[in-house]
Formats: structure tokens, sequence, C-alpha cells
């Protein structure tokens, strides 16, 4: 129902925006809490709605917001194997038509599964394209531009690989 995804929209706006001075959302420990408690029970349907709802607050232009990260790490702390597994599919969707906050979120909670049995399962489900993007989302690039007083300028490039590692190992 869309009023129902409006009214998700909304709230997860106002816990999750920044506020000013004494109206700030939630912190990031209370909105750790807040998703692990929002997961209990939940169909992956829900979940997915929830995660739609963040990726409706992103601001335009940006690839990632935190708020979607934390919620895959939520997921992927404390969700059930079941959970993962159908949360895992549901994004895989999203994935193919080229969402890549979602291959990111599916990069996350593919890596926090252990069991073996679980996690052939997971692959199974997954095409190679998906899967191709799922690997190039877990290596978060960045880069930034600066500009020195004699007018050169000097590129800086980061690369965090630890979604992807924690990918590889799992």
């Amino acid at each position: 129902d869309s009023r129902g995804q409006a009214w998700l929209e909304r709230w997860l706006g106002e816990v999750t925006s920044p506020g000013l001075g004494a109206l700030d959302g939630l912190s990031a420990t209370e909105r750790k809490r807040l998703f692990g408690q929002l997961i209990d029970g939940q169909s992956a349907i829900n979940l997915v709605r929830i995660h739609d709802a963040l990726d409706a607050l992103r601001p335009a232009g940006r690839k990632v917001q935190s708020s979607q990260d934390e919620f895959a790490q939520a997921i992927a702390r404390q969700g059930s194997a079941d959970q993962k597994l159908e949360v895992l599919q549901s994004l895989a969707t999203k994935v193919r038509v080229g969402d890549a906050v979602a291959a990111r979120a599916m990069s996350t909670i593919l890596g926090s599964i252990g069991d073996v049995s679980v996690m052939n399962q997971a692959l199974r489900q997954i095409d190679r394209l998906t899967m191709d993007a799922i690997v190039a989302a877990s290596i978060d690039h960045r880069s930034a531009i600066t500009v020195n007083q004699l007018g050169g300028n000097a590129v800086r490039v980061t690369v965090d690989a630890s979604r992807y590692v924690k990918l590889a190992e799992a």
C-alpha cells in the first residue's frame, strides 16, 4: 500500500535525519538498536520495504546512505538464515536493474553467512551478472582532489576492501 510506504518513509526520515540542535534524529547507537528491533520477526518483504524506504530518503546523486548500510549490517548481524536468504532474493532483482545500493547491501549480508549450506543456497539463487555487481559493490573507492596554493592538483584515492574480504571469507 503506497500510503503505508509513504508513512514508513516519513517515519524513517525523522529517526535517521541529523535534525537541528535538540531535535536531532537518533544517534548511530540508537539507530543500531532500532534496526535490530525492526528485524526481529519481520518477513523479508517487510525488511526490503524498510530498505526501500531508506533508499527513497537518499539524497539525489548519492550512491550510499549510511542508514542503508546500517540496516544491511543489522540484517547481517541479527537476521535469521531464512530472512537473509529471502532478503537476498528480493534485492537481487534490484541489482539486476543496476541498483548499486542493493548490491552493497547484498555484499554485507552475504559476508555474514557462516553456515556453508545456507551460503550454498544463497549462491544458487544469484546469477553471475548479479554476483559481479555484488563483488564490485563490496569494494569502496573514494577519491579527493586537492588544490595547493601553487596551483597544482593532487588526487588521493582510497580503497576499503573490508566488505570484500568478509564476502570472500564467507
